[in-house]
């Protein structure tokens, strides 16, 4: 797999290079269709009440609005702006060791949660294996995913595989890997998963 995502990664490199270096310099025209075309587009096609300048102005308000927003609920969590308080986040993760026991751990608290709050009925047989992900599913799903029983299964079994870094990997991939493990991130984990 490894070699086939480098041969891949190595032929995108070459074809932006061949786009840059050999046909940019001869490419004549503008590929765009104009801005009244892109008006009527928006108006006809997306039923828009926008033309493009106030789509775009729009975009830019809404942009920053949400910027905002995201600061001012980082600075309530102690941080001066929202990437901060994502760093943070990011770091506060699991070890290797416990990454899987934190997410079994997690998953067990949620179920316990929701039955005693009476949010919902846990079906009777049901079940959560929460394990490391498969070799063969490594390179699908680079942080974690939730398998369910399958429609016709006798048992009510479902899996949630966790991604550990790999050994083979170099440290900046490995902690960057970890990152991807915040704790308040396998808390939202449980919730999407038994809720």
């Amino acid at each position: 797999m490894r070699l086939a995502a480098k041969a891949a990664a190595k032929a995108l490199g070459d074809y932006a290079l061949w786009l840059e270096k050999e046909l940019l310099p001869k490419a004549r025209g503008n590929f765009a269709i104009g801005r009244d075309a892109v008006d009527a587009w928006l108006k006809d096609k997306e039923l828009l009440d926008h033309d493009a300048a106030s789509l775009r102005a729009w975009g830019d308000e809404f942009y920053g609005e949400t910027e905002a927003a995201l600061n001012g609920a980082a600075m309530e969590l102690g941080h001066q702006d929202w990437r901060g308080a994502i760093e943070a986040l990011r770091e506060d993760h699991p070890s290797e060791e416990t990454l899987v026991e934190t997410y079994r751990a997690e998953m067990e608290r949620s179920r316990l949660a929701v039955g005693r709050a009476g949010l919902a009925t846990v079906p009777y047989g049901e079940d959560l294996v929460v394990e490391a992900m498969p070799e063969f599913q490594r390179p699908t799903y680079p942080y974690a995913a939730y398998v369910g029983a399958g429609p016709f299964e006798s048992s009510r079994r479902g899996r949630f595989w966790v991604t550990l870094p790999d050994a083979r990997d170099d440290e900046k991939t490995r902690r960057e890997r970890l990152e991807g493990h915040p704790r308040a991130g396998i808390a939202r984990a449980r919730r999407s998963v038994r809720t």
